[in-house]
């Protein structure tokens, strides 16, 4: 009887002791399912952070800076480019570069040389007008332009180029003026005008006129006359009508 008694006890221990092994089964159970859950919850997370960083990043970037470069460099680039071809304004426009305000010598230029054809050109370019011994040294230049005339032309034009492009837009008018008015002279001298005898006061004595040609004197003008032209000169003097050194001498 004894041992029936204890062995319902034992019994009725085990199943206890099953019993609550199989609670603590239960209640571990439900403990993991959380913790799955919070997993589940942080998987997310990491979905949403990737995707937004990576699609503004390149868009934005990519398409405001190519547009923006190509078009509107190539566009203001061609624009000046042909706006600078009307330079032959500084021809037609060089009687603004004129200026006969100053005085008669700042209007010469009559620079040092040991060249002769050059000392030939600043006799013609420094002559005076209307002072005491002007008509004598109006002579010399009429010689001193014949004398050029005799020379070999394309010299005598080389000469001449590089005389008018050391000079400023006055001295070229005004050389113009001084060639014009030596021409005068040298044809009233060839054509017997002018009085021969004034060339031993002018310090000329010796100079033979019969030995110019008149055919080249006019050639030699035509061709200073066209090298004068396109050095922009237009003989602004001619409307000096105020200036009493032009009026003196208006032709």
């Amino acid at each position: 009887m004894k041992r029936k008694r204890f062995s319902a006890i034992m019994l009725a221990t085990l199943m206890t002791l099953s019993l609550a092994a199989c609670g603590s089964e239960s209640t571990t159970a439900p403990t993991a399912t959380p913790t799955q859950t919070t997993e589940a919850a942080a998987t997310p997370s990491t979905e949403p952070t990737l995707a937004p960083t990576a699609s503004p990043t390149a868009e934005p970037t990519v398409a405001p800076t190519a547009t923006p470069t190509s078009e509107p460099t190539s566009t203001p680039t061609t624009a000046p480019t042909a706006a600078a071809t009307p330079e032959p304004t500084g021809n037609s426009d060089a009687s603004s570069s004129v200026d006969y305000s100053g005085d008669v010598t700042d209007w010469m230029y009559t620079p040092e040389s040991d060249d002769a054809l050059t000392n030939l050109l600043t006799s013609i370019d420094g002559t005076p007008y209307g002072a005491a011994g002007a008509s004598m040294q109006q002579a010399h230049a009429a010689v001193c332009l014949m004398k050029l005339s005799m020379e070999d032309q394309d010299k005598v034009l080389d000469a001449i180029s590089t005389y008018l492009s050391e000079m400023n837009g006055t001295q070229k008018d005004f050389f113009s003026f001084q060639w014009q008015h030596a021409l005068k002279t040298a044809n009233d001298l060839l054509d017997g005008t002018e009085d021969a005898a004034i060339l031993e006061d002018a310090g000329d004595r010796d100079f033979d006129l019969s030995a110019i040609d008149a055919a080249k004197v006019t050639d030699l003008n035509q061709a200073v006359t066209e090298l004068l032209q396109s050095a922009g000169v237009t003989d602004e003097w001619k409307n000096q009508t105020d200036v009493d050194f032009f009026t003196y001498n208006a032709t």
